[in-house]
Formats: C-alpha cells, sequence, structure tokens
C-alpha cells in the first residue's frame, strides 16, 4: 500500500473505483501474471527510513518503549507526538463496522512491507506477511488514552500468539509521547473509564485459533469498496489497484471488491455490527465466550460467487432467531410483543450496562444498535409453536 494516494483523498476517488476496475482488471485476468503474484514496485516507503529490513523492523518494534519509536510517526524536534504527521509508509484503515468501546474514539493504521502481499486465498481467513504492524489509538474527546499495536513476526508456530507480538502504550498528559505498560498488568487511565489491556488479554481475542490470523477489523468484509460502504480508509481496490493482495481465484476476489452483506438495510447493518461485536468471539474459529461452543456469530463470505447476496447465507441474523441460548433463545419469535424482547437473550446482554468487555466493565449502552435491534426482533414473524421444549438438543 505505502500510501500512494492521500488519506483524504480514499472516499472520493473511490466512487467510480469499481466501474474503473470492472474494465481494469480484464487486463489482470488476461495477463500472464494474473495471479497478483508481481510484486508492488511503486514508490517504495518503510517504517524506519534507514532500514529496508523486515527483522530489523521487528527488532526495533520489540525493543521499542515509546510509542514514538513503533514508526507511526514522523518525528520532528519540539513536536507533541499528538500533533506529528503519519508516516508516509502507513495507511490508515477504518472499518466499515467498527467494534463498539464504550463510546470512546479510535483511529486505526496499518503497515504492510513493500514487496509483501496479504495471502487471500482463503477469503475468510486472510493471511498477513511477516512484518505487519497494525496501530489502534483510543480518545476520549481529545485526549488520547491508549495506542495498542500488533505486528506480525512469524508465519508459523505453536500456537496464533507466537505469530504476533502485542504492546500497550499509556499516553502521557501532556499527549507528548505514549510509553509502553508492564505486559502482565491492566493499567487504569487517570480521570477516565478506560483499562488498558494486559497481553494475555490481547491475546485472547486477537490470538483465537492456531491456524486463523485473526486481524480485527481488516477483512473482506470490513474493506468493501461499494459506494455505499466507503469509509474514507484503504480498502480492497486500494489492495488490489497497488498489489498487496494475492490470491488463487482473482476474477471472484474482484467480484468481491463492491461485496455487501445479504438482506435489507437493517439487516445488513445488525449482521455488520455483530459480525465485529459478537463474532470475534463467538465464531466457528474458536472457543465461545459462553458454555454454548456451537454459537457462530461471525459471518462467513460462501466459496460460490452464486452466493454471495443470498440472505440466507447470514450465518448472523438467520442462526439467532430462535436459536437456543441457556433457558431462552438468542432471538425469540415464538411469543409477541415486549414479551418476546424479555427472551431474547441477545437483546438482554446488549442492554446490560454492566455487562464485562474489553476487559473491564462496560458503562455505556450502545443505544443505536439497542435500538435498530429491538425494531428489528418486535417486527419479526410470529414462528409456529413447537411441540419439543427449548432445551432440547433435537
Amino acid at each position: 500500500m505505502n500510501s500512494t494516494l492521500p488519506h483524504k483523498n480514499h472516499k472520493y476517488k473511490n466512487k467510480l473505483s469499481i466501474l474503473y476496475l470492472q474494465i481494469l482488471s480484464f487486463y489482470f485476468l488476461t495477463s500472464s501474471n494474473a495471479n497478483a503474484e508481481t510484486p508492488y514496485h511503486d514508490q517504495e516507503k518503510y517504517l524506519f527510513d534507514d532500514t529496508k529490513k523486515v527483522s530489523v523492523q521487528i527488532e526495533r518494534l520489540k525493543a521499542a518503549k515509546r510509542l514514538s519509536d513503533t514508526g507511526l510517526y514522523l518525528i520532528q524536534a519540539n513536536t507533541h507526538l499528538k500533533q506529528a504527521a503519519i508516516n508516509p509508509a502507513v495507511d490508515l484503515h477504518i472499518p466499515i463496522y467498527p467494534l463498539f468501546s464504550d463510546g470512546e474514539r479510535k483511529k486505526r493504521h496499518i503497515y504492510l512491507p513493500p514487496g509483501t502481499q496479504i495471502d487471500a486465498t482463503n477469503i475468510n481467513n486472510w493471511q498477513f506477511p511477516i512484518g505487519t504492524v497494525l496501530w489502534k489509538s483510543f480518545s476520549d474527546k481529545d485526549r488520547y488514552l491508549e495506542t495498542r499495536i500488533a505486528y506480525k513476526v512469524s508465519l508459523s508456530g505453536a500456537s496464533a500468539s507466537d505469530r504476533w507480538e502485542y504492546k500497550t502504550y499509556q499516553w502521557n498528559e501532556e499527549q507528548t509521547n505514549a510509553f509502553m505498560t508492564p505486559a502482565d498488568q491492566r493499567v487504569k487511565v487517570p480521570n477516565s473509564f478506560h483499562t488498558i489491556p494486559s497481553k494475555a488479554d490481547c491475546e485472547s481475542c486477537h490470538s483465537t485459533h492456531n491456524d486463523y490470523d485473526f486481524a480485527l477489523g481488516f477483512d473482506t468484509i470490513q474493506l468493501s469498496a461499494h459506494p455505499q460502504m466507503i469509509t474514507g480508509g484503504i480498502n480492497l481496490v486500494d489492495l488490489w489497484l497497488n498489489n498487496r493482495i494475492k490470491t488463487n481465484r482473482p476474477k471472484f476476489f474482484v467480484q468481491l471488491m463492491d461485496y455487501q452483506l445479504p438482506g435489507s438495510s437493517t439487516e445488513k447493518w445488525l449482521t455488520g455490527y455483530m459480525h465485529t461485536n459478537c463474532g470475534s468471539c463467538h465464531n466457528s474459529y474458536k472457543y465461545s465466550c459462553s458454555s454454548d461452543e456451537k454459537l457462530n456469530l461471525r459471518h462467513k463470505l460462501p466459496i460460490n460467487v452464486n452466493n454471495l447476496n443470498a440472505t440466507e447465507n447470514s450465518n448472523v441474523l438467520t442462526s439467532s432467531i430462535n436459536q437456543t441460548m441457556g433457558s431462552g433463545y438468542l432471538i425469540d419469535t415464538h411469543t409477541k410483543g415486549y414479551q418476546r424482547l424479555l427472551n431474547s437473550d441477545l437483546y438482554l446482554r446488549v442492554a446490560e450496562s454492566n455487562m464485562p468487555y474489553d476487559h473491564g466493565i462496560r458503562r455505556n449502552i450502545d443505544r443505536e444498535f439497542l435500538k435498530k435491534l429491538e425494531a428489528y426482533i418486535l417486527k419479526l414473524s410470529v414462528a409456529p409453536k413447537m411441540n419439543n421444549n427449548i432445551n432440547s438438543n433435537e
């Protein structure tokens, strides 16, 4: 990627990108190098100006005690870090369906070493190259609180945590820099409700499965270039045209560029929200956070292009309706009116202000999601009566 175009232009340049891409893709798909295997050679920018070696970059990240040492910012003398410019080797990315973080604001950035590519052979499980770095900064009003980084150190390992390293940095009150926090501790940020997670906390969400490269918020669904979905950060078109994606099905991948989740506008929004906020833990790749290990709330893209827009392929909403959950249902339609909200565990969980979240106690309710979920549940048709008990395994 390496930001060949200014961040502010992403949203506008992609309004016509899909049509342009369909025409341009004919060349890619008919050329001898149609598989996006050729390294990207345009103006190369590196994380650190004085070295191109990924191994050296990784060692510097491991040793970085301050956020200013991680390569995210262009550092100048007497400049507060908050006011510093972002390194042009780093790209802004804004997921379409962000993770709710107790109402806090977030900024996300990613770095891919020049000449490397994301392996998207499995469209539901991207594999990132060694040297990939992701940053996520949390802020409350105009004050930065924390910046987290994850960087890829290996393509293999006994567990997923062997492939990625995680570090957290707490911003000082002066906003001049952020400093590494102890890996084995959670840190409460003064004068805020924010808690900085420990390394183990980071791994519990991101290192979810030995075979899964879990970069939350950076996947096929989150980076769609559909005109109604463009966020202003990099997207699938940018990755493709800059040759940062590798796939053995280029024609199919091109058709995914403007992918939208199935269903109505409300169903799309709810599915995307649950894909991120629920499916990051409740999915087929890892354990659930509950006793029900079969609960799958992460949307999977179908491998057949003819089924891309089929509503029944949503394993988020449709699998939640009348799905048994404890002594009730995830989303109940057997009853009418507000009784079905009381019988819908998903609704009740979202409505809890003291629900465990982000390794602390959530204090704010995402009222936008709660309102849309309530309206959706109440409009669902009443399901036919069932003879079997709701706890039945049949």
